[in-house]
């Protein structure tokens, strides 16, 4: 019985039957969604090229496939997120396309399955994830038609664009050697103006830089006697950052796991590489792109972090571990195997439903409803850009006053004949209605709601009659 196979058959049932339910009942966009969501529906397709509102940076090709699904079907929630699901899709496809054709096991692809949660918001860390599977796909069998391909994904991921180069020059050395120079340097010269022309259009002196550098300063390699800390506290948060369960404690084991497995495969693949002095290409192809982030990150050009920026880094991982360790999972009962697939799939896929579906964070839609005619409601940073998109797609926002911070507060003015009052904060963790912390202070038509806790001043949406 070939349980690979029934695997990735429960494996689709699984997710079409979550993006048939995602597709009627999709959660409100995020933050970081609700942000790039503004930039999409207000601009136009050259304005999309200029840098956009709110800090926002994505992929040039990424914003006009997404523009053009928005504006030729229609501004909703799931179509908006489409080209993001396709994208994964595919990715899906060409992952279990690859497993059955190596006849590899699948415990790795199962515990390294965050990156689905990606693959469900307005945003394009799905297509970096997409792009190594690409590249892990072809890399075998490949011809210069599927390496020249990557100049395309390039426009929509980032990190594509930055391995498109070298990912050729080390295909080309080991198909050809040093043979067919004509067509080497040919593709040579192709890669580095496709590098050139979007880093120079694009990203050299991008006015969001220095907001961002410094949004994501603790997550750039240092160079002294931090680095110490530094990375191995880096590199265990990205490895954990892989798994995706409703249960924190699990997703630390399995992290652990997943590091302790990747470093005696290092320590395996540099044994045999010093004892047959010969480079093992697909060695090279799985730990470029961890040296190339950390190079990145060293140089303050991208944050080594954990979570949506390092996502793509499972991919190299999960063909990584399952090529070395291949024999190695013969060895164990295929039942016991199988049931442990399907039990990790399962996780994934219970805390991904929890997140998108059951509880989504930030549903600003549902505080909109709730909204009585009667009543304004404060908004505060996160909840801004997303009532802004909404607004933007004629969404029935009701009467909002917009607080530019915490202490503008106290000199807001709110209209006598409001008859309630409401702060909206989506993004924060402390959100406790029920608290005995909670006061309200009130200075003629003037209302602040504050929360103490341990001296400090967390800022709560609180409902009150006035």
């Amino acid at each position: 019985m070939d349980y690979n196979k029934i695997l990735v058959k429960i494996s689709i049932c699984i997710f079409g039957i979550f993006i048939l339910t995602f597709s009627i009942f999709p959660c409100s966009l995020w933050l970081d969604e609700a942000a790039l969501g503004v930039n999409i529906v207000r601009k136009s397709y050259q304005e999309l090229l200029l840098p956009l509102d709110y800090l926002q940076v994505a992929p040039i090709g990424f914003l006009l496939i997404v523009k053009t699904f928005v504006r030729y079907f229609s501004y909703s929630d799931f179509v908006i997120r489409l080209p993001s699901i396709i994208a994964l899709i595919i990715c899906l496809s060409l992952l279990f396309k690859a497993i059955n054709k190596h006849k590899l096991n699948s415990i790795f692809l199962f515990t390294n399955f965050a990156f689905l949660y990606y693959g469900f918001e307005l945003k394009q860390y799905i297509y970096d994830v997409f792009s190594l599977v690409y590249i892990y796909y072809f890399w075998n069998e490949g011809k210069y038609s599927h390496v020249f391909l990557l100049l395309i994904l390039s426009w929509f991921s980032n990190i594509c664009l930055i391995l498109s180069l070298p990912i050729f020059i080390l295909w080309h050395i080991k198909e050809c050697g040093f043979k067919r120079l004509g067509i080497f340097i040919i593709g040579i010269l192709i890669f580095t103006i496709n590098v050139m022309i979007f880093y120079f259009k694009f990203i050299h002196n991008h006015p969001h830089s220095e907001g961002m550098n410094s949004y994501w300063s603790d997550y750039f390699m240092p160079f002294d006697s931090r680095i110490f800390y530094w990375m191995p506290i880096r590199i265990w948060e990205v490895f954990c950052g892989f798994i995706y369960t409703p249960y924190i404690r699990l997703n630390w084991i399995l992290g652990g796991l997943i590091l302790l497995f990747s470093v005696v495969a290092l320590i395996g693949v540099i044994i045999n590489t010093t004892r047959r002095k010969t480079i093992n290409f697909y060695s090279v192809l799985v730990l470029f792109p961890f040296l190339m982030h950390l190079g990145l990150s060293a140089l303050s050009k991208y944050p080594f972090a954990p979570g949506r920026l390092t996502i793509y880094l499972a991919i190299p991982l999960i063909f990584g571990l399952s090529h070395y360790y291949k024999n190695f999972l013969l060895g164990f009962n295929k039942k016991l195997l199988f049931v442990t697939n399907v039990v990790l799939l399962l996780l994934v896929f219970s805390s991904i439903v929890k997140d998108k579906i059951v509880n989504p964070t930030e549903n600003i839609k549902n505080y909109i409803k709730k909204q009585s005619k009667d009543e304004i409601s404060i908004l505060m940073y996160s909840s801004k850009k997303a009532f802004d998109y909404y607004k933007s797609i004629n969404y029935n926002c009701g009467n909002f006053v917009y607080c530019n911070n915490f202490n503008a507060l106290s000199n807001l003015n709110i209209p006598k004949r409001t008859r309630s009052l409401k702060l909206i904060e989506t993004h924060s963790k402390h959100l406790n209605t029920d608290s005995k912390d909670i006061f309200i202070s009130r200075n003629t038509s003037t209302y602040k709601l504050v929360k103490k806790t341990k001296g400090r001043e967390i800022w709560v949406f609180y409902y009150t009659v006035i």
